[in-house]
């Protein structure tokens, strides 16, 4: 049996196994010796995955970005350096520290799924306000970027 069953459920490929003919080292996970077996991919899954202009630009603006040398983005979907934000991020960032554990809800717990219902009445409510608009949290979908948005989309 190539594969054994691991701590946590995990699929450990014994060492013995590394001595067979043809045999490919599987990718590494969790950093701690343990193998998972070779994944195969879907169509989507080898599309998702593959290297990307998007990933590219990005590649290329983190890089331009690292140095010490003062640089104004204008592009690739990072966020403009807004003085009036960076002190409203600041004064809330320094709310959240001072409120007992919200630093640690923040940083360790998961909202659900579909998002944090409050802001997602929030924003509902904003957008009926600000806008007109007739909707409420059910119309609203909160992705983890724009990319996962377009996925979804189309």
């Amino acid at each position: 049996m190539p594969f054994r069953q691991g701590p946590l459920g995990a699929v450990v490929k014994p060492a013995a196994d590394a001595r067979r003919p043809g045999y490919a080292p599987p990718s590494p996970s969790f950093g701690l010796g343990v193998f998972s077996p070779p994944m195969k991919l879907s169509a989507f899954g080898e599309k998702f995955t593959a290297h990307t202009g998007i990933l590219a630009l990005m590649d290329d603006l983190g890089r331009a970005m690292s140095g010490s040398e003062k640089k104004f983005m204008l592009g690739g979907g990072n966020p403009a350096h807004l003085p009036q934000m960076n002190a409203l991020w600041r004064r809330r960032m320094e709310e959240i520290l001072s409120d007992g554990d919200s630093y640690e809800r923040m940083l360790a717990n998961y909202d659900p799924p579909q998002g944090n219902s409050a802001f997602i009445a929030a924003l509902a409510g904003m957008l009926r306000r600000e806008y007109g608009w007739d909707i409420g949290p059910e119309n609203i979908a909160v992705t983890n970027g724009s990319q996962v948005s377009f996925y979804i989309l189309f």
